[in-house]
């Protein structure tokens, strides 16, 4: 079998050097090896597997395109550990397609409207909390404003106890992945020892359990007096059925639960934060953006914001330039794969590096300049951009996710006279699988 040139450093420090900067590790050895390089970072029992690293669009156009069947996705490092084993991220082949058929319509269409509503209101009601001249910490208010959403639409819990139980279990789950002493806890199978209630990972693994006992009781009341009126996801899954006329256990209505929250909380209010970001440290773009919300004069409903151009070139390229997720869904080959002229034998890691296809200089000219025109002059291919990942695993929430983007970032500009709080500049580092600001940077209303 032939793999494509393997790094030379050995496999620890490699290990080490992904945990601490994932998109230095892909940027030292893509200048160094090109754009498609062989790690054995990934420890086993019977030794190191081979994970193939691409952001090389003919390579990462093959492996989206190939025949599923090939690939397995149950072994995705960090993830596997913050959603459950029933999640839609770690299914395969038949069960994978039939869980998706069941969660896409509630985020296209009609439904999608719907929530637009609900969008508009909560960012309303959120950044009207915000105090004159009081500086604020914009992904704290981000987090807030995705936060509401995903409980509100997900669960469909209103702000009642359980609502702040949900929330407040949810921000520690969250939070236990910032600091890299407790993201090691999920890189390191060594380090996952079950010592008590004050031990790392005991704590990370009750913290778990009273997140799944406080959704699996409102699962139970749902049940026991269920309301055909409630438009919520979880109401939405629970009268939802298979191929064969089966519902969901409660154990997969947790699982698919927490992967929506997971996802969409976490990527969201990043990507929110690192758009308001480059709006507020560019002046041109700050004004140009303005100028085009002004044109909507007082029709500021959702779908006529969804449509401006220029406020989803600014959405493009956040996502671009600071994508939150530096890599593409694992896929893992279950037998002998071609990629490029390269034999990959069985239980080879395949690693889309989506952070570093989107800073390609060939593709993207000047890419570490934040240029939203770029994405009104050219339309890029799905294996050139694909900040939601793409092929069978394509993120089924990402028009959630633009349309939340477009819609909070509408209401912050329109109502709000905002000012940048100094001019440090702001770098992505790593938040467990995400890539979020380096600083907590603060804006301040000044009227």
């Amino acid at each position: 079998m032939k793999l494509p040139i393997a790094v030379k450093t050995p496999a620890l420090l490699q290990l080490m050097h992904w945990a601490a900067d994932p998109i230095d590790f892909c940027k030292t050895y893509s200048q160094r090896y090109g754009d498609i390089f062989t790690s054995n970072f990934n420890p086993t029992s019977t030794g190191f597997t081979p994970t193939v690293f691409t952001s090389n669009p003919q390579a990462i156009q093959e492996i989206l395109t190939a025949d599923p069947k090939l690939f397995s996705s149950q072994d995705n490092g960090i993830i596997n550990h913050l959603v459950g084993d029933n999640s839609l991220f770690l299914m395969d082949s038949q069960r994978h397609k039939e869980q998706r058929k069941l969660l896409m319509p509630h985020f296209h269409g009609q439904r999608l409207i719907e929530i637009g509503d609900v969008i508009y209101k909560i960012a309303e009601k959120v950044s009207s909390e915000l105090v004159i001249d009081k500086p604020f910490s914009v992904r704290q208010l981000m987090q807030e404003i995705s936060l509401q959403l995903m409980i509100k639409v997900v669960f469909g819990i209103s702000e009642d106890q359980r609502y702040q139980q949900l929330k407040q279990l949810i921000l520690k789950k969250m939070a236990m992945i910032e600091s890299p002493l407790s993201l090691s806890l999920l890189l390191f199978k060594f380090l996952q020892k079950d010592l008590g209630d004050w031990s790392p990972w005991g704590n990370f693994l009750r913290l778990q359990r009273k997140i799944a006992q406080l959704i699996d009781v409102e699962i139970r009341q749902r049940r026991a007096q269920p309301d055909i009126e409630r438009r919520d996801i979880l109401s939405m899954l629970m009268s939802a059925r298979d191929e064969q006329g089966n519902a969901m256990s409660n154990v997969e209505l947790h699982d698919q639960l927490i992967t929506l929250l997971v996802a969409g909380y976490e990527t969201v209010s990043t990507s929110l934060s690192w758009a308001l970001y480059w709006i507020y440290h560019k002046p041109r773009v700050r004004e140009t953006l303005l100028c085009e919300l002004d044109s909507l004069g007082d029709n500021l409903d959702p779908a006529a914001i969804s449509r401006l151009p220029y406020l989803s070139a600014v959405c493009q390229e956040t996502l671009r330039i600071s994508s939150p997720a530096m890599f593409a869904p694992t896929r893992l080959t279950t037998g002998d794969f071609n990629l490029m002229g390269y034999q990959l034998p069985p239980g080879t890691r395949l690693t889309i590096s989506i952070y570093q296809t989107h800073h390609r200089e060939d593709i993207y000219p000047q890419p570490e300049q934040f240029q939203p025109e770029r994405f009104l002059q050219k339309q890029y291919s799905l294996y050139e951009y694909l900040p939601f990942g793409g092929g069978n695993r394509f993120c089924i929430g990402a028009a959630l996710a633009t349309l939340e983007m477009k819609l909070v970032l509408a209401v912050i500009l329109s109502h709000r006279q905002l000012t940048l709080i100094g001019n440090e500049l702001v770098h992505p580092v790593r938040h467990g699988p995400f890539v979020v600001p380096s600083n907590n940077f603060q804006l301040v209303i000044t009227e």
